[in-house]
């Protein structure tokens, strides 16, 4: 298996004999207050969760780097992680002086998952996503930055002199095949966000195994979570279903690694064309109406408990450190209950704590 964090975690059974395979994480969006924030974290780290992932668009949620700290005093075990964060919106200097304070503050309980801005930047009117290239110049700048060496950040040489005794390790989130193989190359880990049908999340491996592969690393060696929206309810599936339509809409429009299914293209298309922006994985968006059944399939996790244990099981073969289940923050359930009805489910699916 994978390079990973190691803790008395979720994890569920691979088809080998029953030995531990991926990790279950928590995506979990900074909707409301610091306080119910730092709740459900705890919450997870009782049932078992490995890592907290915390989306960043200050225009949208509350303050990732708040609700992290005050997560990571409030827990001893899980790991915590930005995804993701953006070069862009924030000066590199800043961000691995607050990655590297959160490491030292948490005991080492802190990843930085990095993008080239999305939804941050549009709200904001900040500048536009990076390029590949740009991308790679901010990422290779990150990973030395925090190992204490000197970094080329725009015009400057920058060192963090008391950096490199805290070990943070960078996770990309990608999509696209190119961004794929940059995190391959260069990363610590990959936070892919391509759906949880099969054929897309093995055409993703191989890409992320390509870069690796040309830069002379062991793909085996890299850290690789698998990112869906995921909403669970025996009582009222089709309002799970409801609630993740605006996170399939925002999965479904990215430059994927693989072929789309010809059944798609039409309604990927149209969601492309309505997408807004100002709401941004946010259940009951006007662009998650377009959400059709078979996409719905085949990017989330959403509807009944058997149905959800199912499709986690039939992912469990993969070569993935960890699933990370993120609950939308929805009217129709409370994300406490919601976040503890999905450890009830792949609970069956996971080996002994």
């Amino acid at each position: 298996m994978n390079a990973s964090y190691t803790s008395e975690e979720t994890v569920l059974r691979l088809d080998n004999g029953g030995q531990p395979g991926a990790r279950i994480d928590l995506g979990l969006y900074p909707v409301r207050t610091p306080r119910e924030n730092v709740r459900l974290a705890s919450l997870a780290e009782g049932l078992g969760y490995s890592t907290v992932w915390v989306p960043d668009s200050p225009v949208l949620w509350r303050e990732m780097w708040v609700n992290m700290t005050a997560m990571a005093v409030a827990t001893s075990r899980i790991r915590l992680g930005s995804a993701v964060t953006s070069g862009v919106t924030r000066h590199p200097s800043v961000t691995t002086s607050a990655s590297l304070s959160l490491a030292e503050l948490s005991g080492g309980r802190f990843a930085l998952g990095l993008g080239n801005g999305d939804s941050s930047l549009v709200t904001s009117g900040s500048g536009k996503p990076q390029t590949i290239a740009e991308f790679r110049e901010t990422l290779i700048a990150f990973r030395n930055l925090l190992a204490g060496r000197n970094a080329k950040v725009g015009e400057k040489d920058l060192r963090l002199p008391w950096a490199g005794a805290s070990k943070v390790p960078v996770l990309v989130a990608a999509t696209g095949p190119r961004m794929l193989e940059l995190a391959g190359e260069v990363a610590d880990g990959v936070i892919i966000m391509v759906g949880v049908a099969e054929p897309m999340v093995r055409a993703a491996l191989d890409r992320i195994y390509a870069g690796a592969e040309r830069a002379g690393r062991d793909p085996k060696s890299i850290e690789i979570v698998l990112w869906t929206a995921c909403a669970v309810s025996d009582t009222d599936p089709e309002a799970a279903r409801n609630s993740v339509k605006a996170n399939v809409a925002r999965a479904s429009i990215r430059k994927m690694p693989g072929e789309i299914a010809p059944e798609h293209v039409a309604v990927i298309d149209r969601i492309r064309q309505a997408y807004d922006y100002a709401y941004h994985s946010t259940p009951g968006a006007p662009h998650g109406e377009l959400v059709t059944e078979g996409l719905m399939a085949d990017f989330a996790l959403a509807g009944t408990s058997a149905h959800c244990a199912g499709r986690l099981s039939s992912l469990s073969h993969l070569p993935l450190s960890s699933i990370a289940l993120a609950v939308p923050d929805s009217a129709d359930f409370d994300r406490g209950d919601m976040i503890a009805r999905m450890a009830a489910t792949v609970m069956p699916l996971t080996a002994t704590r």
